[in-house]
């Protein structure tokens, strides 16, 4: 069973449910989601095992990211990392979110993917680990 480690909320409509195995990322009916072509993505379940690779983008003078890479087409906005249904936007100081929680979350994200690709992830986390727990803790609604 998976163990959520946080939630997050970005912007134009996004949210991250990141856990031990897996991502959820769930868009909702916002005039951001509108704006961006999104409003009907609803939500996406991306198992780590399955991932080839992990973008990922500060907030400067556009929006930041995180993007989780398949194998598989994705089926909304291929020509846009930004409103990928695989990806996560975010724009640092908003919900209490900044690069440098985000830039945990990402490395979270790799060291999970990359455990389960050569095998390393023997157990569940029912808890981030001590880096991602201090930098949510600045996180409001965490």
């Amino acid at each position: 069973m998976a163990n959520l480690i946080c939630k997050l909320y970005g912007v134009r409509g996004r949210c991250i449910e990141v856990y031990d195995n897996k991502c959820v990322i769930h868009t909702a009916l916002t005039a951001g989601s509108i704006f961006s072509g999104n409003a009907n993505d609803g939500e996406k379940t991306i198992f780590y095992i399955d991932c080839i690779g992990v973008q990922f983008k500060e907030s400067r003078l556009a929006m930041g990211f995180i993007q989780l890479e398949t194998p598989s087409m994705q089926m909304n906005n291929q020509n846009s990392n930004f409103f990928s249904e695989n990806t996560f936007t975010f724009e640092d100081g908003t919900n209490g979110i900044t690069n440098h929680v985000m830039r945990q979350v990402y490395n979270f994200i790799c060291e999970r993917v990359e455990g389960y690709k050569y095998g390393t992830n023997t157990q569940p986390l029912t808890s981030p680990p001590p880096y991602l727990a201090k930098a949510l803790d600045a996180v409001s609604g965490f």
